[in-house]
């Protein structure tokens, strides 16, 4: 026969074991915040960058010379090479930050550009720079 002392001893770390299940169980569901999806392309004249995490999302945009700052209250994702692939004339680099948040932007030339929300998504034009002759 199995003495209480040698029966707790078995049985303490079953019990611990499923109580750690069980809270660990309760522990309310935060769901991963889903990245945007991005789209990239050029069109005659400009190229287009598209953030769309389908609601409305935060966002400001900093110019530094040949270099564009897009920061987002939300993570960005991993698939910004795009960008470089589909709009490599107007853009040399795009890579997000440690955090995900900002993108950085190289742009390969005095571009213009426009920055404006659709519907949810934030869309960044880049802009042959006009010239002031004429």
């Amino acid at each position: 026969m199995i003495g209480v002392s040698n029966f707790a001893r078995r049985v303490r770390p079953i019990a611990a074991g499923l109580l750690v299940a069980l809270v660990v169980a309760a522990l309310p569901v935060v769901p991963a915040q889903a990245a945007a999806k991005l789209r990239a392309w050029a069109h005659d004249g400009f190229g287009r960058m598209v953030f769309d995490w389908g609601e409305p999302i935060g966002h400001r945009l900093r110019r530094d010379g040949d270099r564009l700052e897009i920061r987002f209250d939300r993570p960005i994702g991993r698939g910004t090479s795009i960008i470089e692939k589909r709009l490599g004339a107007y853009v040399a680099d795009a890579s997000p930050d440690t955090a995900g948040r900002t993108l950085r932007v190289a742009l390969k030339s005095d571009f213009e550009h426009r920055v404006f929300r659709a519907g949810t998504a934030v869309v960044v034009d880049l802009l042959a720079a006009r010239s002031n002759e004429g």
